[in-house]
């Protein structure tokens, strides 16, 4: 198999990795391989080990909040945008910057000591000024948006916990270092830790100027930080003798204290640890034990020994199990908000995945008030709509209103595609062939790449009993998903029984159409293959029943030879017969 994506877009500063990026329809799928520029090698794209699923890795609204500019999102379809800037930009620090270009443009000095036409982050009280950094440099295994906010919503200036409640595993994160879990680390400093009452206690900017490049900096660029607290005399006095000299004045404090280690989730690249300590022989990488029954604590102080810190717990153990496919997380997803919505039922969005944790667990009669719920508090939200909508038609509810969901969901958002596979197939399901095929072409025209679509697409066709058009969904996404077993197995049922070519044979022999109803035909002539009926451009191909190339035709005569001049032997092949209408695929045998 064979699939070719064009590269976009490239994702990272470079110094440690390249990810690239393809666009279709304004969406943007993270592409399997990444070029790791430390260990200059190519690997899997962070993610693609947990679940490699080749070209559709769909680049969410959360991912796209903090490696780029805030974008013009589509509402209601995540991952789909407008329009994208190149680049994070100014404003991600110091909030929308139009109002300060247009007072600067009339007097270039503000009247006050403070400019407010704009955020200035050394303005804001301590706590504030970390969460600037902390919007995309922490990591928590749990992180949900609060109610009412979008991925794109954090300004400068603002809590960050009035944007995301955060959950990380109790007991801090023992050795565990992530790409992004600088401001993790940092907190569990002794350093950090220890500054907290003074008058400039450790924050980011102690070390990181960030109008300022520091890669390429050496040691005195951050000695001199270190050294405003940590003396080089006091030192020589404080540490064993064997290791006065690595205490030196010149001496570099952060390759020792702060050492650089592969993040757990970008193999081939080395990260500085963000922890300032001692590194003790034998120090350990692994987290803490994972405990199954109390595995995540909150992050915030605010979402702590209350019910709707509480809810926003159920609903991370939710995500993180519908994300790993854990049934366990999920069912004390839902045990947690069982009890934390009925003290707090504010909070719409718990409503919803509760929905989504009892649905997935097949309890569909605990699933429906959870989802009716939602809906009452967002009537005009098309993913709660749709979201009702599988969930009545799953349990048999009347096929009137559950097609009344799915209408007024598209009707709200007509770009969700995938709420319209779900529409066509429940159209399918009632009979309906027609209305059918007519939402699976506009679902695939958004997004062609879509092999569920064409599966089901594939399956419609057959019981309207058109096998092309069958073959040629189910051939498709096989191209896009070939290890997709329940497309491979259509493909074969649907197949016509294989013809044999007798080599030889006196008389011209009409062998299996390309398919059924093609004009395209084999004939078999004096040791030669004939195509009869096949579009004067198209080209012709001959594979191997295992989809290997063996030969590219000049013309519509085969002499049953590979391109290397041998002659294939007894077997199964496969003939491309690749148009302006398309590819059609005729299987033959060669016997004798």
């Amino acid at each position: 198999h064979r699939l070719r994506r064009r590269v976009d877009e490239v994702v990272g500063s470079g110094s440690a990795a390249r990810t690239y990026l393809t666009v279709e329809n304004g969406r943007r799928f993270e592409l399997p391989l990444t070029w790791y520029t430390q260990a200059e090698k190519w690997d899997f794209s962070p993610g693609y080990r947990e679940a490699n699923i080749r070209f559709s890795r769909l680049v969410p609204d959360r991912c796209m909040a903090c490696h780029n500019g805030v974008p013009e999102a589509v509402e209601h379809v995540d991952g789909l945008y407008a329009s994208v800037p190149n680049g994070i930009t100014c404003e991600r620090c110091h909030g929308p910057g139009e109002l300060h270009v247009e007072e600067r443009l009339v007097s270039p000095e503000a009247d006050g000591e403070i400019d407010v036409t704009i955020v200035n982050p050394a303005d804001l009280p301590y706590e504030r000024r970390l969460d600037v950094c902390q919007q995309c440099h922490l990591s928590a295994p749990g992180m949900v948006l609060r109610e009412g906010r979008g991925a794109f919503d954090f300004m400068p200036s603002e809590t960050l916990s009035s944007q995301l409640a955060v959950f990380v595993r109790p007991g801090g994160s023992g050795a565990n270092v992530d790409v992004v879990s600088h401001a993790n680390r940092m907190r569990e400093s002794a350093c950090f830790l220890g500054t907290l009452d003074a008058n400039e206690p450790l924050e980011c900017t102690t070390c990181h100027n960030p109008h300022e490049g520091f890669r390429s900096a050496g040691p005195a660029y951050f000695n001199e930080t270190c050294q405003s607290c940590h003396l080089p005399a006091a030192l020589t006095e404080q540490v064993p003798a064997e290791v006065r000299s690595d205490h030196e004045a010149g001496a570099p404090c952060f390759s020792c204290h702060m050492p650089k280690v592969e993040a757990a989730d970008a193999p081939h690249s080395s990260f500085t640890d963000h922890k300032i300590r001692v590194v003790r022989a034998g120090e350990t990488k692994a987290p803490p034990p994972f405990d199954r029954e109390h595995p995540l604590v909150p992050y915030f102080e605010r979402d702590y020994r209350n019910r709707t810190g509480q809810a926003y717990l159920g609903m991370a153990l939710v995500v993180m199990g519908r994300q790993s496919n854990d049934q366990f997380t999920l069912a004390q997803g839902a045990a947690t908000l069982d009890v934390a919505l009925a003290e707090d039922s504010t909070l719409s969005a718990g409503f919803f995945l509760l929905g989504v944790a009892r649905q997935a667990l097949g309890e569909l009669t605990r699933a429906i008030p959870a989802f009716e719920r939602a809906l009452r508090a967002e009537p005009g939200n098309p993913e709660r709509l749709h979201a009702l909508a599988t969930v009545y038609e799953q349990a048999g509810r009347d096929a009137r209103r559950v097609e009344a969901l799915y209408r007024r969901a598209l009707q709200l958002q007509p770009r969700a595609a995938l709420f319209r596979i779900d529409y066509a197939r429940f159209l399918h399901r009632q009979g309906r062939l027609g209305a059918a095929r007519e939402e699976f072409a506009r679902a695939l025209l958004e997004r062609p790449s879509l092999d569920a679509g064409l599966l089901r697409l594939g399956l419609l066709e057959l019981d309207a009993q058109r096998d092309v058009d069958a073959r040629r969904a189910f051939q498709e996404a096989l191209r896009l998903e070939p290890g997709h077993a329940r497309t491979l197995r259509n493909l074969i049922d649907s197949r016509d029984k294989v013809d044999e070519v007798k080599v030889g044979s006196p008389v011209e022999t009409p062998l299996l159409g390309a398919l059924p109803g093609s004009a395209v035909v084999w004939t078999a002539q004096e040791g030669r293959l004939y195509v009869a009926g096949a579009p004067s451009a198209a080209q012709l191909s001959v594979y191997s029943d295992a989809g290997l190339l063996l030969r590219r035709l000049d013309g519509p005569a085969w002499d049953l030879r590979a391109a290397n001049g041998q002659r294939v032997p007894t077997g199964e092949y496969l003939l491309h017969v690749k148009s302006s209408a398309g590819v059609d695929v005729i299987r033959f045998a060669v016997v004798g």
